[in-house]
């Protein structure tokens, strides 16, 4: 079951000891190793808006024609423990039957990636002295202080922070195509949108402006959806 706990309200006292903006991929992982390595009760809080963590953009793909780039082998949170993905996907079944070492080489489903950061999450979480709290808005300013930041956010509160960690990803960009903001809305579908570049699928021309990793994406999901057309 994908790690979803969400908070309606601001941590009790205000105070953090660490806040990690953003809870995709990276913002997860630095509250797994801040949990993990924790020695007190520290205070530390996750702010993301999305209903769900450890996705982001690239693991929020429901696809299985979306891998990861990187051999199952190498994908390990953790420098200690380098076959630790590979143990998360024989414990989910995730390939049934498959050798370790031939799935140590496979380039696996993105999916997978995100439910094992959730898992560890909520393992790391169990364990470690220190507390998380996940809070599902967004911080729309930080002003330093003596003492830290303050962070303000989306619903108008502000809460203080000892330290920081930003971790918001990659902001989406605009078409580099003078005049695509005049295109009309239902001709136009942004690679990120997974299900959106599905429903394109038919015999008719489609261009796809831009030729990195969310072209190979968007090519991948139009064959699976049936596109013969050019």
């Amino acid at each position: 079951m994908a790690y979803n706990r969400r908070m309606t309200d601001s941590p009790r006292s205000g105070e953090l000891d660490l806040a990690i903006i953003g809870g995709g991929a990276a913002g997860v992982l630095v509250a797994i190793q801040v949990l993990r390595q924790a020695q007190a009760p520290l205070a530390l809080a996750i702010f993301e808006p999305a209903s769900q963590l450890a996705q982001g953009i690239a693991y929020a793909t429901p696809w299985p024609e979306h891998l990861l780039n990187v051999p199952a082998a190498k994908m390990s949170a953790f420098a200690d423990q380098p076959g630790d993905f590979l143990d998360f996907l024989q414990a989910a079944n995730a390939y049934p039957g498959e050798a370790r070492e031939v799935l140590g080489e496979r380039y696996v489903c993105r999916h997978y990636f995100a439910a094992y950061l959730q898992q560890r999450l909520r393992e790391a979480e169990a364990a470690g002295a220190a507390r998380l709290q996940i809070v599902a808005q967004p911080v729309l300013a930080l002003h330093p202080d003596d003492h830290g930041y303050q962070l303000q956010l989306g619903d108008g509160q502000t809460l203080h922070a000892a330290q920081v960690a930003i971790a918001t990803g990659n902001s989406m960009r605009p078409l580099p195509v003078d005049g695509a903001d005049a295109l009309p809305a239902d001709d136009v579908v942004e690679a990120w949108d997974y299900d959106g570049v599905r429903t394109l699928a038919s015999d008719h021309a489609l261009a796809i402006v831009g030729s990195g990793l969310s072209m190979a994406d968007t090519v991948l999901a139009l064959v699976a959806g049936g596109h013969s057309g050019p």
